[in-house]
């Protein structure tokens, strides 16, 4: 597994509107998307950070250079101070929870299904 964790400083007023986007980019599906998780911090509520899995490298590589993507992301630059500080690598030891797949239910609520990951 391969993925990435990105620092973002969102603007003041953009933290709802992040959220919406985020929500736009679950039901998109991402080939080789695994799951995402996005952390706000106590001390800095406008700062975020978001780890995303991808099953492979190359599944991250294509999607990260797809031109729907390049269009997201200008979108999201719009919600954020600046731009996202990425920090790329391979999953070396996965433990826990890895959710594979979501499933909606009525009022668009969402529940997720787990897989329990112990190695690689």
């Amino acid at each position: 597994m391969y993925g990435t964790i990105a620092r973002m400083r969102v603007k003041p007023d953009m933290v709802n509107q992040l959220l919406d986007w985020m929500r736009q980019e679950d039901t998109r599906g991402m080939l080789g998307y695994k799951t995402s998780y996005t952390y706000q911090m106590d001390a800095e509520p406008t700062t975020m950070f978001v780890a995303i899995v991808f099953e492979s490298r190359e599944a991250y590589v294509a999607n990260a250079q797809s031109p729907q993507m390049d269009a997201r992301y200008h979108e999201l630059l719009a919600l954020l101070e600046e731009s996202p500080e990425w920090h790329d690598g391979q999953i070396i030891y996965p433990q826990g929870w890895v959710s594979s797949r979501r499933v909606a239910h009525s009022r668009d609520a969402l529940s997720y299904h787990f897989v329990w990951v112990v190695g690689v």
